[in-house]
């Protein structure tokens, strides 16, 4: 945290005066001190535009020296890592981000897609485990292999997968689909099977069956379009035996 003094030399740097430091100027800044500022704010990397994305408040989370050692890395100069250099990367530290980028698998035409921004979500443990769950081997499930895989928990993964194996309908799965709560899930399902509301349905576009779009809204639109409140059915429909139909249109 900072000291008088750092505060003042903090507020009188002439850098404030360059747009590309504006939005720097963030209540996280304190966490750092007027030297450490002082040496990002002049590192030279800032002038290559590959990293002037990294310049918003989410640096300071960041020391200086790691943030030269992310800075040099080397694979920058790959093609497929530029979509990684956003300001989220700030959350990851060195380690993680060097072995994340290092994982062999990328070389893997199936896991390509997952190369943006959202990998730093996790870290690298967590990274390594999402691309090694056995379901990626069965090709029903491989569609949910996109870079939002990295904001939903392994749990949630094989939870809501295996809630849709007991209702038969696990093929049609998405990634909106597993970001509930699965034991609220599952009282939503059975709550639309009590009220005969199908689980899956065709697309009006396509003709093509699809997971019914309330399976896929979140708690507030659930509550708004459709009139369920999550909370309230919960205890009510979580324990139901799953339906042999599967509510299929």
């Amino acid at each position: 945290h900072s000291n008088v003094q750092d505060i003042k030399t903090i507020l009188e740097m002439p850098e404030w005066e360059d747009d590309k430091f504006k939005g720097l100027l963030t209540s996280n800044i304190w966490i750092s001190n007027a030297q450490d500022i002082k040496t990002i704010l002049e590192m030279p990397e800032w002038e290559d535009g590959k990293f002037k994305g990294l310049l918003t408040s989410t640096i300071w989370h960041s020391n200086v020296q790691d943030i030269k050692t992310i800075l040099e890395m080397p694979e920058w100069e790959d093609g497929k890592f530029k979509g990684l250099l956003t300001s989220t990367i700030w959350h990851s530290n060195v380690q993680d981000i060097k072995t994340i980028l290092e994982m062999p698998e990328w070389e893997d035409d199936k896991f390509k897609g997952l190369l943006t921004s959202t990998v730093w979500n996790s870290n690298a443990q967590k990274v390594k485990q999402k691309i090694h769950m056995s379901y990626w081997e069965d090709p029903r499930y491989q569609h949910l292999l996109t870079p939002s895989i990295f904001s939903i928990t392994t749990k949630n993964i094989t939870d809501g997968i295996k809630l849709l194996e007991e209702y038969r309908i696990s093929e049609y799965i998405t990634s909106r689909s597993l970001r509930r709560d699965q034991g609220k899930q599952r009282a939503l399902i059975n709550y639309m099977l009590k009220h005969k509301i199908y689980l899956i349905v065709e697309d009006e576009n396509t003709g093509k069956k699809k997971l019914n779009p309330m399976l896929n809204a979140s708690n507030t639109e659930l509550k708004n379009k459709y009139c369920i409140n999550i909370n309230d059915i919960y205890n009510e429909y979580s324990n139901s035996e799953p339906s042999k139909q599967g509510g299929r249109e």
